[in-house]
């Protein structure tokens, strides 16, 4: 009888090993690909030294590269991958190629295993990402984006509360700021059920408690952005920028944090969101809408910023008034001014120095 006796490999010197991670809370999914084979596909707990120790003891002295998506999970597994000598890069979701049939059936198997095999075939291509030290400035300036987001809900509790109870605010009072003044009036308004009261005090007293989060926390952002001389000197050249103040400009740096991974004021619009979607075939080309593939935040930041500076750039508000004679109005000309203010900050940014006001002749 014949046996064919197997010799196991003891080690993968010289074998480029491709491993997808499809990452989950609590599990990842890995896709292990060697030679166009996928080779294994197994679960486990996401623990990114697991994963490392489980890399280097079933495939030694390979030379490892592996993937996975960006998204809840940070940056935390890519790190710990890097420091044990593997290649990982993160991408963007939309950047991975997919069949149809991979879109009709789903499921994390798939994704692992598409994921080893397009980075198998060098199809994919790593997001820019930040020091653990910036990406922590980042989220503390994000904190404040989330506390007004709480601050706009619990404002909205209380004047539907006050709706609920049959409270009509006078005219000179409705759709005004949230002043002391205001706070005050909610404050002193009579109520004949005392219940109605105790909530009113609470909702108010919650929504006092935000705002003096969002005070302090500002003050936070400011010690830590003026301690650094890099950040300090960026804050310095954006605030020279027109319609751009200390919030906004804290906002856009966190977005952004390293200008020099845009190569173009395009690059940088279409990081922002201000750049259409083209659909061209043949001797038909569309101008779409803007694309959806955009960072949100930076965007929001840029066109806040672009409604302040027609109003205290003559430039751009002469820019604005023939935008208007075009026929071109509202959001969309807001759009094309936000993208003039990009244009703006990249100049600054890059060459560190003030903005000079345009002059109209």
């Amino acid at each position: 009888m014949n046996i064919k006796i197997y010799k196991k490999i003891e080690d993968y010197a010289n074998v480029n090993i491709y491993i997808g991670i499809d990452v989950h809370l609590n599990t990842y999914k890995v896709a292990i690909s060697i030679h166009g084979i996928m080779e294994k596909i197994f679960s486990m707990d996401a623990d990114p030294e697991m994963l490392v120790k489980h890399i280097l003891t079933h495939y030694p002295k390979g030379t490892y590269y592996s993937v996975y998506e960006a998204g809840f999970s940070g940056f935390k597994l890519h790190r710990t991958l890097r420091a044990a000598g593997i290649h990982n890069i993160v991408v963007n979701p939309a950047d991975v190629p997919t069949s149809d049939k991979e879109k009709r059936s789903k499921t994390d198997k798939i994704d692992a295993s598409k994921l080893a095999r397009e980075l198998a075939n060098d199809n994919l291509h790593c997001i820019w990402i930040p020091t653990e030290k910036q990406e922590a400035i980042r989220d503390l300036i994000r904190r404040r984006g989330q506390l007004i987001a709480m601050q706009t809900r619990e404002k909205n509790q209380i004047k539907s509360y006050l709706y609920k109870i049959g409270i009509v605010l006078p005219p000179n009072l409705q759709g005004r700021k949230w002043s002391e003044n205001f706070i005050t009036y909610l404050r002193e308004l009579p109520f004949e059920i005392q219940e109605q009261r105790l909530l009113l005090d609470s909702l108010l007293k919650t929504l006092e408690q935000t705002k003096q989060q969002i005070e302090e926390l500002v003050e936070t952002i400011k010690k830590v952005l003026t301690e650094n001389t890099g950040t300090r000197d960026i804050i310095k050249y954006l605030l020279t920028i027109p319609g751009i103040g200390f919030s906004i400009a804290a906002g856009i740096y966190a977005e952004i944090i390293d200008i020099s991974r845009f190569n173009t004021l395009n690059h940088l619009a279409s990081f922002a969101g201000l750049t259409p979607s083209c659909h061209s075939s043949g001797e038909n080309k569309d101008t779409g809408y803007l694309t959806r593939r955009q960072n949100k935040r930076l965007r929001v930041f840029l066109i806040e910023a672009a409604w302040v500076s027609i109003r205290t750039d003559p430039a751009l508000l002469d820019c604005y008034g023939r935008l208007k004679k075009k026929g071109i109005i509202g959001q969309k000309a807001i759009i094309r001014i936000a993208k003039k203010l990009l244009s703006r900050i990249l100049y600054v940014w890059r060459n560190q120095t003030e903005y000079i006001h345009s002059i109209i002749k």
